[in-house]
């Protein structure tokens, strides 16, 4: 028994020997090498120089705004554009928006469509937006446009394929302000210190759908010369009895009275809010005595200078002053004066309305009127009652 135990210890030491621990290692090792891969380290870095932008957006011009993007690692990248909309449905989707970058366009139409594909080109970043001028919107109204933009090393796939990335963010939210500058009489008749409407004035319009109370709102100059709605100057409201609420589609006249405006080398007009947010500008070279600028049409349109109309309509009319039209109002005669003086005109009674000649800028024209009184009742048979009649461009 004893010899047999020996023989089995020293089997068990040649096992050993046999196999080296280091000979079983080297049984599970390779070694190969690839002439094909490269690898690159680097990193990927935008910067936008804002975080947000804010503006006020009316139908009668367009608001602009501008953000930069950077590129700060020095490397090339590329980039793609993601966007949401968001805010009051209304005002959102009758607004659009042209973009782009260093002169070149990136984008022009509807907000809420807004898309840009992938670009490797980053600068400034010109934001324009425009509201439609026939939309039925109400004053405070917000949308807000989030913009999210995606980096990546250009030598790789894509912004999830591999590698760096790197993303930014700004956000964009537009208020509708519909009141808007919409008249100036700059150069009165006269003497320009005049209080009320026979002096200086500025007019205002309210595209909204609802009545805006403009108290504590005012006009300034270039100078610095201010006109509180609700206020007084010289002694005297700056609107007719203090008013200060402003119907949806009307007028509100500011008055100066004093001489503010200047009608040498032209001046800016700005509206500010009660707040002191200012809300519109409007620069004019000089002023004409009694001529006014004007837009037409009223709220929405561009500035010409016709005849003034403080608190009514802006338009390009012709006067016939005093008319006469028959019981079965088909033939028409005037008084026995023709004058031409500017944009009125008197036509002798021998004339016709059909011959009347039109000025160069009329195309088309209506005439309107309403009767007086009853012939019947005041004048005999076929003889003609007074009544005016306004002829306006269409």
């Amino acid at each position: 028994m004893i010899k047999k135990y020996t023989y089995a210890i020293a089997f068990v030491c040649v096992c050993i020997f046999v196999l080296p621990r280091s000979s079983y290692g080297q049984l599970f090792f390779d070694s190969e090498q690839s002439r094909s891969n490269t690898f690159y380290a680097g990193a990927v870095d935008i910067s936008l120089s804002e975080e947000s932008l804010e503006g006020f957006v009316n139908p009668a011009q367009e608001t602009e705004l501008s953000i930069e993007l950077r590129e700060d690692n020095g490397s090339s990248v590329s980039y793609a554009v993601e966007s949401g909309v968001t805010g009051d449905a209304d005002f959102c989707e009758n607004l659009s928006v042209d973009i782009s970058q260093d002169g070149n366009s990136l984008y022009g139409g509807l907000i809420e469509s807004f898309e840009i594909g992938t670009t490797s080109e980053v600068g400034d970043w010109m934001l324009s937006f425009e509201l439609d001028s026939e939309a039925n919107i109400s004053e405070g109204m917000q949308c807000t446009l989030d913009v999210s933009l995606i980096a990546w090393d250009e030598r790789a796939l894509g912004p999830h394929v591999g590698g760096f990335t790197d993303t930014e963010t700004f956000q964009v939210t537009l208020t509708s302000s519909m009141v808007v500058l919409n008249e100036v009489l700059a150069n009165p008749t006269g003497d320009d210190s005049q209080d009320g409407v026979s002096g200086e004035w500025v007019e205002l319009y309210n595209n909204a759908t609802n009545a805006i109370d403009l108290e504590g709102w005012y006009i300034e100059d270039e100078a610095g010369t201010r006109r509180v709605i609700g206020g007084s100057a010289d002694g005297f409201p700056t609107t007719t009895l203090g008013e200060t609420e402003i119907e949806s589609k009307e007028f509100l006249v500011v008055f100066m009275n004093s001489q503010v405006l200047n009608n040498t080398d032209g001046d800016t007009i700005y509206l500010f809010d009660s707040d002191g947010v200012l809300r519109e500008t409007y620069s004019y070279t000089q002023g004409s005595e009694n001529k006014s600028d004007a837009r037409i049409p009223d709220g929405v349109g561009e500035w010409i200078d016709p005849v003034p109309t403080p608190g009514g309509p802006n338009t390009v009319e012709i006067f016939v002053e005093v008319a006469k039209v028959s019981e079965n109002f088909q033939e028409l005669a005037v008084d026995d004066q023709t004058e031409e003086d500017g944009d009125n005109l008197l036509l002798d009674k021998s004339e016709s309305l059909e011959g009347v000649e039109k000025p160069q800028e009329i195309f088309e024209a209506s005439v309107s009127f309403e009767e007086v009184s009853d012939p019947q009742d005041d004048v005999e048979e076929n003889v003609a009652i007074e009544d005016e009649i306004i002829i306006q461009e269409i």
